[in-house]
């Protein structure tokens, strides 16, 4: 008897190689990746472009509520317009005198006076609060855009306290100055001040300065295209 084979195929099934099959997913190319990127590079641009010169079609720009560009411009608060900086000098020459029959004479040992300069600043602006908007159609593609804004008024007036110079100072015998009658004397001087910048085109400087910033401002919230914008000070 021959010895039995345990494999009556022979020995070919153990000499094939099994069959493996490996599926591997497709990764883009850097230039296809780069291609994309710039469709929808493009894509955007079209879109920004398309909302900026339709966004504000004539039935959204209707819809723009003056109370709500009110509200947006004062937003920005008090705004300061313009900073005036200046030197002055006060000059205080007193003496008591005595009336005798409707004739005055200086009292012996109370003549004094003061020399004084300093540097102050002061700063115009206007109350974005009391700014008022109107809106009023102009023709079918065109609004007109009025605002209203108070006169510029003197928001902060400060003295420089190191720039304070006493040039001169002469006391009489009964009379002399403490620091009461210096901080009388630079606050008078500072009313002067005031008053005499009112003469100036200060006030005028800081309405283009006011102007110029609002209108800013707006051209950042609205395509001009579409508003024609005047001011008026109230």
């Amino acid at each position: 008897m021959g010895e039995n084979n345990p494999n009556p195929m022979g020995n070919s099934e153990q000499n094939q190689t099994p069959q493996i099959t490996v599926k591997v997913d497709r990764w883009f190319s850097t230039k296809e990746i780069i291609f994309g990127v710039l469709i929808l590079l493009l894509l955007a641009y079209i879109a920004v472009s398309w909302f900026r010169d339709n966004a504000l079609t004539l039935d959204t720009r209707e819809s723009i509520d003056s109370a709500i560009l009110e509200h947006s411009v004062r937003e920005i608060g008090e705004l300061a317009t313009l900073s005036y900086s200046y030197e002055t000098i006060v000059v205080v020459d007193e003496q008591n005198t005595v009336d005798i029959f409707g004739i005055e004479f200086n009292v012996p040992g109370t003549a004094r006076s003061l020399i004084i300069t300093f540097e102050g600043r002061m700063r115009f602006g206007i109350d974005m609060d009391e700014v008022r908007i109107t809106i009023s159609e102009q023709d079918e593609n065109m609004y007109n855009m009025r605002i209203s804004l108070p006169n510029p008024t003197i928001q902060t007036h400060e003295i420089d306290m190191e720039s304070i110079l006493l040039l001169d100072e002469r006391a009489g015998i009964f009379v002399s100055f403490d620091l009461e009658d210096y901080t009388h004397f630079i606050a008078d001087r500072k009313e002067y001040v005031e008053t005499r910048t009112s003469t100036q085109n200060l006030v005028s400087q800081a309405r283009e300065s006011a102007q110029r910033s609002i209108y800013i401002f707006l051209r950042n919230l609205l395509d001009e295209e579409y508003y024609d914008i005047s001011f008026n000070w109230i």
